[in-house]
């Protein structure tokens, strides 16, 4: 079976574009030499006049350029000549003497994306499965095929440095509104809509040049000297302030796209794949490559057995409306799922349903959904002081405080109000998963399923398998977990788990630092200019010291020879310092969250009072 086939219906070649073997659809130097091919066949068919690219794959048009060939490239040479040769297919695309039309569906990335833009006309479906995007820099280089020469001039600098710095995805709907796509349609209708498009076009190749909306911020800012100047300064400081200056990529790629928006595509394209070669043999490159595939590794569900089938979650309870309750509502919800938000009392359910509803507020506002999927998805989630309805659910995933009795004692009811199919899933973030189902009836449906926090943000989800869990449990929730959008990782029932095995000892030595003379902003700066996101303490800050607290306390009691609690955070604690949530912790706050100074009395604390450097 070939990746490319054609077949010609009422004067159009309908050309799929599907991988033999492979789940999505993958862009290497041979598919290329395929497709010219293919084009050439189809120049001299006189019964043809327009050409519409499509995938044969569920959900994905092509997912970009096949990653593992950068593990191949070791010179500056060898990367300008891989974006070279990419750049003279593209080419080809876009000179060639008939309309082509790419009709996209699924996800459309990095070279697919770049495929699509040297094509005539660009058709997007609206369903929620259609991204497209330019990730490249996400894995230590900048487009390659065109994409910093090509997007610009279709869309303006704005939008498309907004869519290549931050190697983000937008919507077909976006796309649509943002003229990097010419139609959006229904999925059903993909192709018909597609032909009748170029039909309507009277099958005349498309005229170069800009698409998007020229309204007085077009005038203002992309026709005028000015303007572009003030855009790639704002681009710069973002870019800047987001990475502290240790990933390269997304401020070359402000370069290429300054240097190129106003020369001719030749050189242009030049100078794309010379910064393209420099970019991809440094060591930030290949240790973010070397990411991506650990990444995907996760993916294939390590931790569930091969042979266990997962069943599908369609109704989700969540027990305790606090900021990870209401999190875990609103994210189920926002996945279309059926969700009861319980608690004891109505001012917890309030709160709960606020927080939710702020997210979902944010997601209208920038356009993630539109107004009627804001209500309909608003509208998944049933609020509750009792357990009517539970008894219909697929999952319960409890959020209440981290007590073992108190979630005992949850636990022990819920299991009489629900099916005895219904998973039943704790979100802690330390308690022994063991200890809470030893006295359930059924502790085979039982399972750990830590989200972070804020939950709609953090991509990690740590699957927690009990002693007596069984393997169609675990992979229920690991499959529920994709199915919410996180990235499941499934642990042993450890103190700790993993995340907290991790984080605990690098905000225990912080302390230890502090404690021994360091400055709690000194700490903080410099694990920025390590190129962490954010300062431990700043950190620290945001968990809440009193839930650091009681989650480092498995650590504290399991490993009690290798970790001791720094004394500091038992002081700053003891204070009821817990950060945000009471407006002072490490730093102080004001009613609207700015942070100003720090802990007065650290300073009498101290032992040692020595001094430290960034590198220290």
């Amino acid at each position: 079976m070939k990746a490319l086939s054609v077949h010609v219906e009422n004067h159009i070649a309908y050309l799929k574009f599907d991988l033999p073997g492979e789940k999505v659809n993958k862009l290497t130097l041979d598919l290329m030499d395929d497709f010219r091919n293919h084009l050439k066949s189809l120049e001299s068919h006189k019964d043809v006049k327009a050409v519409i690219f499509y995938s044969g794959k569920k959900d994905i048009f092509i997912a970009g350029v096949d990653i593992s060939f950068f593990q191949t490239i070791k010179t500056q040479e060898q990367g300008e000549k891989l974006s070279r040769d990419a750049q003279a297919f593209a080419d080809e695309v876009e000179c060639f003497s008939k309309p082509i039309v790419s009709a996209i569906h699924g996800a459309c990335l990095g070279g697919g994306l770049e495929l699509a833009l040297a094509c005539d006309y660009r058709i997007a479906t609206d369903s929620p499965k259609t991204v497209l995007g330019l990730p490249e820099v996400k894995l230590g280089f900048i487009p390659g095929m065109g994409g910093c020469v090509r997007l610009p001039k279709l869309i303006g600098l704005q939008q498309s440095l907004g869519i290549i710095l931050p190697g983000g995805t937008v919507s077909g709907k976006k796309a649509g509104y943002i003229g990097l796509a010419d139609d959006v349609v229904p999925y059903e209708f993909l192709l018909e809509k597609a032909a009748q498009f170029i039909k309507n076009k009277n099958f005349k190749k498309a005229q170069k040049g800009f698409k998007g909306k020229k309204n007085l911020f077009y005038y203002l800012l992309e026709k005028n000297p000015l303007g572009k100047a003030l855009v790639f300064h704002l681009a710069t400081k973002n870019v800047l302030s987001q990475t502290k200056g240790h990933y390269p990529a997304p401020l070359a790629a402000i370069q290429v796209v300054k240097k190129t928006v106003s020369v001719s595509q030749k050189l242009a394209l030049l100078f794309e794949a010379q910064t393209f070669g420099k970019l991809c043999i440094t060591p930030i490159s290949s240790n973010l490559v070397k990411l991506f595939f650990l990444s995907e590794e996760m993916k294939k569900d390590k931790g569930v057995r091969s042979d266990s089938v997962p069943r599908v979650i369609k109704s989700v309870g969540v027990l305790g409306a606090g900021a990870m309750g209401g999190g875990i509502a609103q994210l189920a919800a926002y996945k279309d799922l059926e969700v009861y938000l319980k608690d004891i009392n109505e001012g917890a359910i309030v709160r709960g349903l606020s927080q939710a509803r702020s997210v979902f507020t944010k997601a209208l506002q920038r356009k993630k959904i539109q107004r009627h999927e804001f209500e309909n998805k608003w509208a998944k989630i049933s609020p509750t002081l009792t357990y009517a309805g539970f008894r219909s659910l697929d999952i319960v995933i409890e959020a209440v405080i981290e007590d073992l009795n108190l979630k005992k004692k949850v636990f022990a009811e819920l299991e009489t109000k629900v099916k005895e199919s219904t998973i039943l899933a704790t979100n802690t973030s330390s308690i022994s998963v063991d200890d809470m189902a030893r006295d359930l009836k059924h502790p085979e449906r039982f399972v750990g399923m830590h989200f972070f926090n804020p939950v709609h943000k953090m991509p990690l989800v740590e699957v927690i398998r009990g002693e007596k869990t069984t393997d169609e449990v675990v992979a229920t929730t690991v499959q529920f977990a994709k199915v919410l959008g996180k990235l499941p990782l499934v642990v042993k029932n450890r103190p700790g788990f993993l995340v907290n095995r991790i984080l605990m000892p690098y905000m225990n030595e912080a302390a230890y630092l502090v404690e021994e003379g360091a400055q709690v902003e000194e700490v903080d700066q410099a694990a920025l200019s390590f190129g962490m996101p954010m300062g431990p303490f700043t950190l620290l800050d945001e968990v809440g010291l009193d839930v650091v607290i009681k989650a480092s306390n498995t650590v504290v009691e399991a490993f009690k020879e290798r970790f001791q609690r720094c004394e500091l955070l038992e002081v700053v604690y003891a204070a009821e310092r817990y950060g945000k949530k009471t407006q002072e912790g490490f730093y102080n706050y004001n009613k609207k969250g700015k942070r100003s100074g720090v802990y007065e009395r650290i300073e009498d604390f101290r032992k040692d009072k020595k001094t430290f450097s960034k590198e220290h």
